[in-house]
């Protein structure tokens, strides 16, 4: 059998290398400046470069990152615009626009959906969700053991368990999209229990498409559908449908039901949150039911190679709590050093006792069998913990193509330093960028 272990970490290539392999960035450079039109630059990028601004916009560089806030501030003014309020993201072109460059905790919904409107979206955003006290948020880190007994790939979803039984405890549940059968079963199970039709797979068109998205899907990453799911719907939750829709002959789905340990719930995250912030994160249940109830699964970020579960869950509580994270740097941080960071803000870390299928997740929101399979463990356990885990060569080659298609290599490249030369033609980029939707944001009639 052959090992697991055969590509190791070091033949990662970075995302603007497999995207553009062969480019000389100090000449392309040049050649872009030279332009004298904005129409002769963006019809530069968007053939020479189509998708370039998906991978630009990563860096955490402060020339890179202001020209963001400025394509922030310029979707904000576009999403908001009364004009657009009976429009959908769909109907304006944002469906392939990466949650980096959206700024708040409900746009990056709206964008990806031909089923909300954003006038809909803006009602609730600016809605204060009734809730009778604080929550906990659970991070619950998933992790699935190689044949050679390390980790091979991680997922997260997070729990919000309410302080008071009035309030409904919900899981926010993440399956990932691939293009082709991937997890098919899975998603068809999500779908049929919230009794939805489809997932929303409204596509945007012309230059804005171009500019962010590429053909290659190995290169570009995958949609990420979201749902959130209530306490007694915890067997929906991605690891679980793994669990058990790939196990042969067993196509009941039950909490009850015997597992083929795919995922273990290894290590969790529990994290305080105030009434002011447990109702914020309500507002997230109210877009999910608005779609759901027209039928449609929400996708967030279509394609996206800086999506991750763990960014998603990561970013919800980094928008409503205060002094947590900077929202608007999730995605410009690799995974490893998000969950460093989060290793460090939790109220409580819990640890396995032992490895084992019987780690799930409607176990661990049982505080008897919590105690019984968890301990709690300090903040530097839980580092050591982590570190053990981006250490193990198998993370790096889960899926078959290795080092160009592994969880490991999509999803740990972008928040590495870029050279010199590349982060002068990315800087460039985002300023057109960020020109051109300004542009856009500025043409709309005034709101007086």
């Amino acid at each position: 059998m052959a090992s697991t272990t055969e590509r190791p970490r070091d033949e990662r290539s970075p995302l603007y290398q497999r995207a553009f392999p062969n480019t000389n960035w100090n000449v392309s450079r040049d050649e872009l400046i030279l332009l004298p039109t904005m129409a002769e630059r963006i019809a530069y990028l968007t053939t020479k470069f189509p998708g370039i601004i998906r991978i630009a916009c990563l860096s955490s560089s402060d020339p890179i990152q202001a020209h963001v806030e400025r394509v922030r501030k310029a979707f904000t003014k576009i999403i908001r615009h009364p004009d657009h309020a009976n429009k959908t993201g769909a109907d304006l072109g944002l469906t392939t626009v990466p949650p980096t460059l959206l700024d708040g905790l409900l746009t990056r919904y709206a964008v990806t959906s031909s089923a909300i409107k954003l006038g809909e979206l803006a009602d609730i955003d600016n809605s204060i969700p009734k809730v009778y006290a604080g929550a906990t948020i659970y991070f619950m880190v998933m992790m699935m053991p190689s044949r050679d007994g390390e980790v091979s790939a991680m997922h997260t979803e997070s729990v919000i368990v309410p302080d008071d039984d009035r309030d409904e405890t919900y899981i926010t549940c993440t399956s990932i999209s691939y293009a082709g059968p991937f997890f098919l079963k899975e998603r068809q199970a999500i779908m049929g229990e919230l009794h939805v039709s489809q997932i929303d797979t409204a596509a945007s068109e012309g230059t804005l498409n171009s500019l962010l998205v590429g053909e290659d899907v190995g290169i570009w990453g995958t949609d990420i559908m979201t749902s959130f799911l209530g306490k007694e719907h915890t067997y929906l939750t991605s690891p679980e449908l793994l669990s058990q829709c790939r196990t042969p002959g067993l196509e009941k789905l039950s909490n009850d039901a015997a597992c083929l340990a795919l995922f273990q719930l290894r290590l969790a995250y529990s994290i305080r949150l105030t009434q002011e912030e447990h109702s914020s994160l309500r507002r997230l249940q109210e877009i999910n039911r608005l779609s759901t109830n027209r039928g449609h699964m929400l996708v967030l970020g279509r394609g996206t190679s800086e999506n991750s579960c763990l960014a998603n869950c990561f970013y919800d509580v980094a928008c409503v709590k205060d002094g947590f994270f900077p929202a608007n740097q999730v995605f410009t941080n690799s995974p490893e050093s998000l969950f460093v960071k989060l290793n460090e803000r939790a109220d409580v870390v819990y640890a396995a006792k032992e490895p084992g299928s019987h780690l799930r997740i409607h176990s661990f929101l049982n505080e008897q069998d919590r105690g019984k399979h968890y301990d709690v463990v300090s903040k530097s356990a839980g580092e050591e913990m982590i570190k053990d885990v981006f250490r193990s060569k198998s993370i790096f080659n889960i899926y078959k193509g290795g080092s160009t298609t592994s969880w490991g290599n999509k999803y740990t490249t972008h928040g590495d330093e870029l050279p010199e030369e590349v982060e002068r033609f990315f800087a460039l980029v985002m300023d057109i960028f960020a020109s051109y939707v300004e542009n856009w944001a500025d043409s709309l009639p005034s709101k007086d």
